[in-house]
């Protein structure tokens, strides 16, 4: 005689259909989070390999999201399962499946890797930060303690946020006094009222020697046009009170993006009022756009700036490789169509525009644009790796490179450039080294003749200042 099915058995069964399929759709879930991810986008649906910003933050948060509905579907079913074991093994199938979703994401976390931990809190394995060899090469070292010819230091910082010591005009002018320093431009100078104190501060106490160039900043997110116009209308009384120039900083093109969310490129239309206004004026822009090609990849074991990226104290990553950034080659685009329309304005790459690493690049971006310049301001350390290009560079492009330092140098730091172009020592530290540590590499002399240097050190700048300057005296040797 057969049962009848009752309502309670009934009820089990659909609970154990739901169990299954939360199973089901907590492992695709997890499946899918795993499969999806911006670079698989990249090769499956670009042309160029680049989805918009938007578009790869989306992504991100969708895995993430599915990562969690999977675990929490799992976990679910196993707990409407009833079976101990299945709640176990759902919660430590999800708990793995986020250790190694987590481990994809921070590859660098010792968390995930327990034998290199091990290794580590054992004294076994050396870290980078505590590798300081100590050179047995003897060769022949030269101190240059002060410019053969009076230099125009065309990028530095006087008063930046974060810098270690802010210098007053007296003692900048005696450093300068003591390394053969004519003048010294200060970036820092602002707008309206913060360049009124950055002017009382240091140009209007050392006219001759202080120069200050107004800074049009771009914040991560864009001003709205009122405001940038009001910018760009200030800098008529900028130059009235004594601003030779204007810089302006790489959230241009990189970082700053607009109301849509849009990263806003160097060459937008909306900023043409600004150009105008510099060849109106006749001031130089000394911009900085991109950073160097190492920000842009991934900060793993393969990155010659591995260290620079990465903070050993927090962990934290500085990098642009996320696809949110547009990639070099879009940026300097965009710049060379800003040159090619305005062909009455000169510009000054700053930091050789971030092409030392690829001298024939800027060498055809030079050719291509003759109102294009750049200054040499924290380059000693990519250029000094390969002297014989970088020296025949400079003997090619001698009217179009400016010596900068960058930062607040003192002696040791105009010293350390002075040895740079004028010596052809071998195998030495770079500017700013051990604190600024791009990379483990020593630089070489670039050994320049005196014509090349008068015009790297003083003469390119003079012509773009327009400004007058103490009489730069003989060649001091």
């Amino acid at each position: 005689m057969s049962r009848k099915p009752t309502r309670a058995s009934g009820a089990v069964r659909g609970s154990a259909r739901l169990a299954r399929g939360l199973a089901s759709a907590g492992a695709l879930c997890v499946l899918v989070a795993f499969g999806l991810s911006v670079s698989w986008v990249e090769r499956t649906f670009t042309a160029d390999g680049w989805v918009p910003p938007l578009i790869a933050e989306g992504i991100e948060r969708t895995q993430w999201g599915l990562l969690f509905a999977g675990a929490a579907c799992l976990i679910l079913a196993g707990a409407m399962s009833r079976r101990g074991w299945a709640l176990a093994s759902a919660a430590a199938l999800s708990l793995g499946a986020g250790a190694a979703f987590a481990n994809a994401f921070y590859p660098r976390h010792l968390l995930f890797q327990p034998k290199r931990l091990a290794a580590v809190a054992l004294g076994q394995e050396l870290l980078l930060r505590d590798f300081t060899p100590q050179p047995t090469l003897r060769v022949a070292s030269h101190e240059v303690l002060r410019a053969r010819y009076p230099a125009i230091n065309i990028h530095a910082h006087f008063s930046y946020p974060g810098l270690d010591t802010v210098k007053s005009a007296e003692e900048l002018v005696a450093v300068m006094d003591a390394c053969n320093v004519a003048q010294a431009v200060d970036l820092d100078g602002g707008v309206e009222e913060a360049l009124q104190q950055e002017l009382d501060r240091y140009a209007r106490k050392a006219p001759e020697r202080l120069v200050v160039f107004a800074h049009i900043w771009f914040g991560e997110e864009f001003s709205g046009p009122a405001y940038f116009q009001k910018l760009v209308g200030s800098l008529d009384e900028a130059a009235r009170s004594g601003a030779a120039g204007i810089k302006i900083w790489k959230n241009l093109g990189l970082q700053s993006r607009d109301k849509t969310g849009q990263v806003v490129p160097v060459d937008d239309l909306r900023l043409e009022p600004l150009w105008r206004k510099a060849a109106a004026l006749k001031l130089p822009i000394l911009i900085h756009v991109a950073d160097p090609e190492p920000f842009f990849h991934p900060a793993d074991a393969r990155n010659e700036r591995y260290e620079e990226l990465a903070n050993a104290l927090t962990g934290v990553i500085f990098s642009f490789a996320h696809p949110r950034y547009p990639r070099p080659s879009r940026i300097y685009a965009q710049l060379e169509r800003v040159l090619e329309r305005h062909r009455d304005v000169p510009f000054i790459g700053a930091h050789m525009l971030v092409l030392g690493n690829d001298l024939e690049t800027l060498g055809a971006m030079l050719d291509r644009h003759p109102n294009l310049y750049v200054d040499t301001a924290a380059m000693a350390h990519e250029l000094g790796r390969q002297p014989r290009a970088a020296r025949a560079f400079f003997l090619k492009y001698e009217d179009r490179i400016l010596f900068g330092t960058d930062g607040n140098p003192d002696e040791v730091i105009y010293r350390q450039y002075f040895r740079f172009l004028e010596t052809a020592d071998e195998y030495f530290d770079y500017p700013g080294w051990p604190q600024y540590n791009p990379g483990r590499w020593k630089i070489y002399g670039l050994d320049l003749p005196d014509d090349v240097l008068r015009k790297v050190y003083r003469d390119n700048a003079a012509r773009l200042l327009k400004r007058r300057e103490p009489d730069p005296g003989r060649a001091q040797r």
